[in-house]
């Protein structure tokens, strides 16, 4: 009684293939395979066909004389449910059978008996290697004769075409005979061309071939990259570029081109910026405010120029006092902010560092040099050019902020740290959604202090309590938090102007 239920499970095991993660039997497993036998080994692919994921796939190969110590593989089963499995070391003229068996996560079926035999001869067995070198008229592949079939290879070699499965009654190189491993330099190519490349082997039963592989020859012109712009203002940008590959060919010219129309060429406005290999860059001048522009690196060697990809910016309105530009952040006041700190030529730029109530920079902040420590001040210094660096080195309608006007920064605007060109910082964005940029350019001292972690920068207006002769207001940052707070005049500080 007990063998008739062991046969039932077993046939139960066979019908219901694989079952879902509530044990209920879905699907009947069937794999669709085939076999390239060979003398001693042979391929074996197949697509296993069940309604849910399998896990698991165990092939057990073996001959009458061996079917109780069976050969164990266990292939990789791809996400279409494809497998290949090469099995080795096997007897030229003999019968083999195989089994599988199928895991899912909770279940497993054994499916039937099948068989193949090797050959006692036969056609040789060749693999195709890589594509290598690929150039414009050139590349170079080969193969790999594993197997002479009984007989011995008397020719090998790569065939190619531009159509699929070449053969040698296509182009072919011959490349000796026998076993083992060669190469052929396949040339006379078309540029910019797709090709397809087989290994061949013949011996007396006849010709076999590699698996095929494909690839397209180069155009031989340099490859190269067009970089983001940078710095962009009213009148001019930063652009570049990166030559990655001469293709062979030596680099005769390298640059950016730009226009106001897409595209742009080297009959357009460029500039060229030697014949290296690497990165590139140069700023541009005499542009437009207010005008979208086209460009793209080039690079240039005696097959030809390219390009590479297209980017497009727009330069900034011109919104400059006294040749400053600056950003209406739409506050209450109306106040303008300049765009660059005092000494900077872009927004994340440190710039110069001021004493407080000083107009001139110097080697070294202290206290005994300070013109304004000690000193008592009971009014506002804004405005003037005695004491007001921003009106004594930009004009007079430029000044440095009250207290009461970087408090409406504060409270009006909102503040997000982040990094903009390798510098760290605020981007302060206003009820209009304009911003400016205020950088962690930190202070001077005997030394510099926090640069690029910490902002301090000068208001106009000095304490009015204690220590009225030796602190003034600042606005105060880091990355966690920014505030108006007191600090020692004698230190050198940032200051960012404004403009009513």
């Amino acid at each position: 009684m007990k063998h008739i239920i062991y046969i039932a499970i077993a046939a139960l095991l066979v019908i219901f293939a694989c079952k879902k993660d509530d044990e209920t039997p879905v699907n009947i497993v069937k794999i669709t395979d085939e076999v390239e036998a060979y003398r001693n080994h042979a391929i074996l692919r197949g697509t296993i066909d069940c309604s849910i994921p399998t896990s698991k796939l165990e092939v057990y190969v073996y001959t009458m004389e061996t079917i109780n110590t069976p050969m164990l593989y266990t292939p990789t089963i791809a996400n279409d449910n494809t497998f290949e499995l090469n099995l080795t070391e096997l007897t030229l003229a003999t019968t083999y059978y195989y089994r599988y068996i199928v895991y899912s996560k909770v279940d497993k079926a054994q499916l039937g008996q099948k068989k193949f035999t090797t050959k006692n001869f036969s056609e040789p067995y060749i693999t195709t290697t890589a594509i290598e070198q690929i150039g414009m008229t050139h590349a170079i592949c080969g193969g790999e004769v594993i197997d002479d079939g009984g007989y011995t290879v008397t020719a090998r070699g790569i065939c190619w075409s531009t159509t699929e499965l070449p053969t040698i009654a296509n182009s072919h190189s011959t490349e000796g005979t026998g076993l083992g491993f060669f190469s052929s330099n396949i040339i006379n190519l078309e540029s910019s061309t797709t090709y397809y490349v087989r290994a061949y082997a013949t011996n007396e039963k006849g010709t076999a071939y590699g698996e095929q592989k494909i690839f397209t020859t180069t155009d031989g012109f340099p490859i190269v990259t067009t970089a983001e712009v940078r710095n962009i203002s009213s009148f001019s940008a930063i652009l570049g570029g990166n030559v990655v590959s001469d293709n062979g060919f030596a680099i005769i010219a390298r640059g950016v081109c730009w226009s106001t129309s897409a595209r742009p060429t080297t009959t357009e406005n460029h500039i060229s910026l030697g014949t290296e290999l690497g990165e590139f860059s140069y700023e541009i001048n005499n542009l437009t405010d207010s005008i979208t522009y086209y460009v793209r690196a080039y690079a240039t060697n005696q097959n030809g120029t390219a390009y590479g990809e297209e980017k497009v910016f727009t330069t900034k309105a011109y919104t400059a006092i006294c040749n400053h530009e600056y950003v209406d952040l739409g506050l209450p006041s109306g106040l303008k902010w300049a765009t660059c700190n005092i000494g900077a030529v872009a927004p994340e730029d440190y710039g110069n560092y001021y004493a407080w109530a000083e107009i001139t920079t110097k080697t070294e902040y202290t206290e005994t040099n300070s013109l304004t420590y000690l000193r008592l001040f009971t009014e506002d210094i804004s405005g003037n050019s005695n004491y007001d660096a921003a009106t004594a080195n930009w004009c007079d309608r430029w000044r440095i902020p009250t207290e009461t006007e970087c408090e409406e920064l504060i409270n009006t605007c909102t503040w997000i740290y982040t990094t903009k060109n390798g510098t760290n910082g605020y981007i302060v964005i206003g009820p209009n959604g304009k911003s400016i940029f205020l950088p962690s350019a930190g202070c001077n001292s005997i030394s510099p202090i926090g640069p690029g972690s910490c902002g301090q920068y000068w208001t106009s207006t000095p304490d009015t309590g204690w220590y009225s002769d030796i602190y003034s207001h600042v606005i105060s940052f880091d990355s966690d938090k920014k505030r108006i707070n007191l600090a020692s005049r004698d230190f050198g500080r940032s200051i960012r102007p404004v403009s009513q």
